[in-house]
């Protein structure tokens, strides 16, 4: 497997972690139609990407994530290009002040996302 491979099955095994999580909490959103369901999901990263540090609303955004997950259908990622540059605008400010003020932070995070994703090859690995 190569890194790309890799890292791309080690997301969207990320993803289906969360999917499972959320239906395994209700599926709050099971209801929705797709239109609204579509509004929530856009509502909901528009507010996540004001403030990427804030858990909760990320959590929130991920429960509408996974039901399109969990509905296996794409999101409408097309609606929302300006939040998803000021989203990776403001996660890239958040990294450049963590590497300024607390450097052996990064290199934790960096270092547990390594550890993550060999341990995603091995079991990759055990179930071919």
């Amino acid at each position: 497997m190569s890194l790309d491979k890799d890292m791309v099955g080690f997301l969207l095994s990320k993803r289906l972690d969360l999917a499972r999580a959320y239906a395994d909490s209700g599926r709050k959103h099971v209801g929705l139609s797709i239109e609204a369901l579509n509004g929530e999901w856009v509502a909901s990263f528009r507010t996540m990407a004001r403030d990427p540090k804030d858990w909760e609303k990320r959590a929130a955004h991920n429960d509408v994530d996974s039901e399109f997950t969990l509905r296996n259908l794409e999101p409408p990622y097309h609606l929302i290009t300006e939040e998803l540059e000021q989203h990776t605008s403001n996660v890239n400010a958040l990294v450049a002040e963590l590497r300024e003020q607390d450097p052996d932070k990064i290199d934790e995070i960096n270092e547990d996302l390594v550890s993550d994703l060999e341990t995603f090859r091995k079991d990759a690995a055990k179930r071919n």
